[in-house]
């Protein structure tokens, strides 16, 4: 990525990446992606890891408001199997269900 002209690496996972999606607040760069595979996001705050959805998380949107970070995206517990899959709302790591999955 590049920030004022210089090249700033801030993803460090070898693994490969996409749906990359940035937020700029401040001073402070949020970084969003999935690990190559899917069902498994993260959130970087200034190259450094702040939720780690792990195996099961899609994170498909993000917002920064003071010292709020609202992550918006689905939870399939993980399972390789299928299930229904919850919408999922995350405020400061706190993940609230927004439906049961049926």
């Amino acid at each position: 990525m590049w920030k004022n002209g210089k090249v700033e690496q801030y993803i460090t996972d070898d693994s490969g990446v996409f749906s990359p999606s940035v937020f700029v607040s401040g001073s402070d760069v949020y970084i969003s992606y999935d690990l190559m595979g899917g069902s498994h996001s993260k959130l970087l705050k200034n190259g450094v890891v702040l939720y780690d959805g792990g195996f099961g998380y899609n994170f498909m949107s993000f917002f920064v408001s003071g010292n709020d970070v609202y992550v918006a995206g689905d939870d399939n517990d993980g399972s390789d199997t299928s299930p229904p899959t919850k919408a999922v709302l995350l405020k400061n790591g706190v993940v609230q269900n927004l439906t049961d999955g049926t």
